[in-house]
């Protein structure tokens, strides 16, 4: 660990002035870089201007400890609305009590979600690890910390400096901004990142009259413009500064990712993350959201037009950050996979030297030849967004997808060895509770799939359907998430500033919450046994052997011919032959929809030798 008394000497050591700094504040997590600041310091200087990008969130790591550090930017996505990070750099920021207001309750979902204990339904079922002693040491810390980072930066010459607000880091780079613009006026200050979508970037606003302009949207152009009007001493007349769409994404340079990998290396030598994964995009927008966006979905319509990187561009781009940076993983920030990469990129990459880990977001209508390609071009990771089990649920939310095909996506992963991410949603308006039924009754068949990341109650984000038309799904009381009260001061604009809501609405999850509990127990029960349960097959000797081990206890062997094996592997329509129903009879497939759907994994040779014959 760093110390606090060392960290001008830190700072020096990895900036020594220029034009423009941009500040990446806590709590980004740590093992990743963040895209956004990298292209516009390509942007600049391509102008002429020296900038630096200031991994702050690094150095602080360092100085509290990675393991708290990771612990408060890596929590579980169903206790986001702990807030934890914006409760630090609350005082900092606004002066308010430490943790900010009514840190006591920091831990207490219903106080932090609907403000009451006694009509708030439960939504999260994680363990919380919370310690409010300690995580008062750690906010002490924080505003000596702000004082010494803004001593050290208006030392330097920078004439402009920003910060970006994405992940719980509004607060910090409030406080930063403040203590810039008390000490030096003349510093033109600058905040964007995802906190500063349309309405949004209104109430970032009005958390301080520091903040000279709020960059919202796309910014390439518009920062460009910006810069232009900078050296011909032009401002704008207005402190939102609203981004064009970019159409050529071929138009952007390769960012240059020095500065977080020197940053990652220089602030923890000796404890660096088991991986360091450099960020970057191919394309942007939701080629399936542009047409039919799903109802919970949080991302800006506006942003959802679909534009992709050229093949070429690409390629020289991975060849270029796989020969220049260490890196374990490329992550890669798109909402989904352009559709033509399966036939022109990824076979060119699986002909490449080995390169970083690729993550990707993808639909779940791949087939088994798309994941075998995938894997093939080093794709170790994939966040799937499959969301349900139950084809009515799926419809429910306006997917644009089937539990058959979920399934089969499940059992194709499995038998590629892609690892993936994924969630089961409830809690959706207007939801019935013969969805979670449904599930109930395929997840003891499955635990030999990967388990769901999370088991994930339905969260109103600012952009979806249900907060931007309520009345449609009859929620009433529509309201920001009540923590948003002790973070920010009485004088933000929370209706403008939250991204995350809460209402009341008609729900029978809500209702009947002892099968919500059974789904829990289930899945705690699938993540514990997943990678000892096995179902699967193997040719052997002209003959195909099923070994099946899901039911502690209850190992199975089948051995048939080519024949059975063929009908028990086979995706398609029931019919009630012979074997099909044999197979579902031993829970070697399911029907779903009117359709047989194998359960059974095998290696993708003899997967493709069943689907081609």
């Amino acid at each position: 660990m760093n110390q606090l008394k060392d960290i001008k000497k830190l700072i020096l050591s990895v900036l020594n002035g220029g034009d423009i700094l941009f500040i990446v504040p806590p709590f980004a997590i740590r093992d990743y870089s963040i895209l956004g600041p990298h292209i516009l310091k390509s942007i600049a200087e391509k102008e002429g201007y020296k900038t630096d990008i200031f991994y702050l969130n690094l150095l602080f790591a360092s100085i509290i400890g990675e393991d708290i550090y990771d612990k408060i930017s890596k929590l579980p996505y169903n206790l986001r609305w702990m807030k934890l990070g914006e409760r630090l750099f609350a005082r900092c920021a606004y002066g308010l009590p430490p943790m900010g207001k009514s840190p006591e309750s920091s831990a207490d979902e219903a106080m932090c979600i609907s403000g009451n204990r006694q009509q708030h339904v439960r939504v999260s079922y994680e363990a919380i690890d919370f310690d409010l002693d300690s995580f008062l040491k750690v906010e002490e810390i924080c505003t000596y910390f702000i004082d010494e980072i803004v001593k050290v930066i208006i030392s330097l010459s920078y004439k402009m400096i920003g910060c970006t607000t994405t992940l719980e880091q509004t607060n910090c780079s409030i406080a930063i901004i403040n203590g810039i613009k008390s000490n030096r006026p003349d510093i033109i200050t600058l905040i964007g990142g995802s906190n500063c979508e349309r309405t949004m970037a209104q109430g970032i606003a009005s958390l301080s009259e520091a903040i000279d302009y709020v960059f919202s949207g796309e910014s390439e152009s518009s920062f460009n413009n910006f810069l232009m009007g900078f050296s011909q001493g032009r401002f704008p007349s207005q402190r939102i500064i609203t981004g064009e769409t970019l159409d050529n994404l071929d138009t952007l340079p390769l960012p240059n990712y020095e500065d977080f990998i020197k940053q990652m290396r220089h602030f923890h030598a000796g404890n660096q993350p088991n991986q360091i994964v450099i960020a970057y995009e191919t394309s942007r927008g939701c080629w399936r959201g542009g047409e039919k966006k799903c109802s919970f979905c949080g991302v800006d319509s506006d942003n959802l037009q679909f534009r992709q990187k050229s093949e070429d561009k690409v390629l020289k781009d991975l060849e270029f950050i796989r020969d220049n940076y260490q890196a374990t993983g490329i992550l890669m920030t798109d909402n989904i996979v352009p559709h033509s990469y399966y036939e022109k990129l990824f076979p060119l990459l699986s002909s490449k030297k080995k390169s970083p880990s690729i993550w990707y977001q993808e639909n779940t209508n791949l087939k088994l030849k798309d994941l075998i390609i995938l894997k093939k071009a080093q794709t170790e990771s994939v966040l799937f967004g499959i969301d349900a089990l139950s084809t009515d649920m799926l419809k429910h939310m306006n997917k644009g997808a089937n539990a058959r095909q979920n399934l089969l996506l499940l059992r194709h992963a499995k038998s590629v060895g892609i690892y993936i991410l994924w969630f089961i949603l409830w809690g959706f308006p207007g939801d019935k509770i013969e969805y979670y039924q449904e599930t109930l009754k395929l997840l003891p068949l499955i635990r030999h799939f990967q388990p769901p990341t999370d088991f994930v109650h339905l969260i109103l984000h600012r952009f979806c359907s249900y907060v931007e038309n309520p009345k449609n799904y009859q929620i009433v009381n529509l309201r920001p998430l009540e923590v948003y009260q002790n973070i920010y001061p009485d004088w933000a604009e929370l209706d403008k500033l939250a991204y995350e809501f809460t209402g009341d609405y008609p729900c029978e999850a809500h209702e009947n919450p002892e099968i919500i509990r059974e789904i829990v127990n289930e899945l705690s029960l699938w993540t514990d046994s997943w990678e000892k349960s096995i179902l699967a097959m193997i040719s052997f000797a002209g003959n195909y052997i099923i070994k099946d081990s899901r039911i502690k206890g209850e190992g199975r062997t089948h051995i048939m011919d080519y024949a059975k094996a063929k009908e028990t592997m086979k995706y398609c329509t029931y019919n009630e032959f012979q074997h099909q129903k044999w197979a579902v009879e031993q829970k070697l497939g399911v029907v779903v929809d009117g359709w047989y759907v194998p359960l059974v994994t095998a290696s993708p040779e003899l997967l493709l030798q069943f689907e081609e014959k």
